[in-house]
């Protein structure tokens, strides 16, 4: 019976691919990304993972924790050298002061680089942190 099952197998990677695998990242000491590192003015930036995520992933998982005073600002990202917002995740603050924490797929280009945009503003919290990985 495991050949009829292999069979399958085969022809169903064959017909529509291998399925996505997730990779844990493990246990990081600490966010791999905060304001500081970034720039907040409203504009699209490059954001290299490629010291973080192996070659050949396709998407990362980020885990993303906003704050600020002022209420309905973002962070949104995508995949590098897209241009449309559409499929950009983002998050954004719900209340003033109050921590806003998400988990973001995102798709990167094959150096493992994504884009943020930021709003303008003088932030008290952004720190983004790579959880994983899709290959």
């Amino acid at each position: 019976m495991q050949w009829l099952i292999d069979i399958i197998a085969q022809r169903v990677i064959e017909t529509i691919g291998i399925p996505p695998v997730y990779i844990d990242r493990g246990d990081p000491s600490s966010y791999d990304y905060t304001q500081a590192d970034l720039i907040t003015n409203g504009q699209w930036y490059d954001l290299n993972l490629s010291g973080i995520v192996p070659a050949n992933a396709k998407a990362v998982v980020l885990k993303v924790v906003v704050k600020d005073e002022s209420v309905g600002i973002g962070i949104s990202l995508r995949k590098n050298s897209n241009t449309r917002t559409c499929n950009a995740p983002s998050v954004t603050t719900q209340a003033a002061n109050i921590y806003n924490v998400s988990s973001l797929i995102v798709a990167c280009d094959e150096n493992r680089v994504i884009e943020y945009l930021a709003a303008n503003t003088t932030w008290d919290t952004i720190n983004i942190l790579v959880a994983g990985w899709l290959f």
